[in-house]
């Protein structure tokens, strides 16, 4: 409750003391007999305190529970935010890796396909050796 944040922590616990106080002494008072007309209002009075007192500390309590869960998760947070930043560069570096692999690759079926070509130039056909290297490379297989 946002009200809480304005009220200091030992109000609700002395709020509820002082109705616990007053129940006690209206208690007292239904034994002198001029006080005990004021009985009932006091009795009235401490047992809101004391309900007021239970229900608002018992909300400062919950509060500071939900703060520590809170406080618990941006932890858990920042914790897995590292992990993920480590594995995003683990990630970038094997994408790295395999980018050079397949220009690697496309380099040496280019000169594989060069060279090959140069043997049946003068025909017209495709040779066979070129379709393999063509769907090897498709595939992203090595050229055998």
């Amino acid at each position: 409750m946002w009200f809480l944040n304005f009220i200091p922590d030992w109000i609700p616990y002395s709020l509820f003391f002082i109705g616990v106080i007053f129940l006690v002494i209206s208690i007292v008072l239904s034994y002198i007999p001029l006080v005990s007309t004021y009985k009932l209002p006091i009795q009235i009075l401490s047992t809101i305190c004391i309900i007021v007192g239970s229900f608002l500390s018992g909300s400062l309590m919950q509060e500071k529970s939900n703060k520590e869960k809170i406080a618990e998760l941006e932890i858990k947070i920042k914790v897995a935010e590292e992990k993920s930043a480590q594995e995003n560069i683990k990630i970038v570096e094997e994408l790295v890796v395999e980018t050079k692999i397949v220009k690697q690759r496309g380099a040496d079926v280019i000169k594989y396909i060069d060279r090959e070509v140069v043997k049946y130039d003068s025909e017209c056909k495709i040779p066979l050796v070129v379709i393999k290297a063509h769907n090897a490379s498709a595939l992203n297989e090595e050229i055998k």
